[in-house]
């Protein structure tokens, strides 16, 4: 990665920087319309097996690709 922003040279007229946040897989399942529910850290901790159960039915592998692509 080019250090553009901490240069002596002035770039200023050369280089458009645009800051782009990161979604959450869950954000980009809610954007693909699959609204996945919130789960407390205690609810996975104290009930990871059916947890982990119930979202493997949500979630494939083809859309958690497709999030990476993206």
């Amino acid at each position: 990665m080019i250090d553009l922003l901490n240069n002596s040279i002035d770039l200023s007229r050369r280089v458009i920087i645009n800051k782009i946040n990161i979604f959450s897989y869950k954000e980009f399942e809610n954007i693909q319309g699959n609204h996945l529910e919130n789960i407390s850290l205690n609810e996975i901790i104290d009930n990871s097996f059916e947890v982990s159960k119930k979202f493997s039915k949500n979630i494939s592998f083809i859309t958690f690709k497709k999030y990476l692509e993206f």
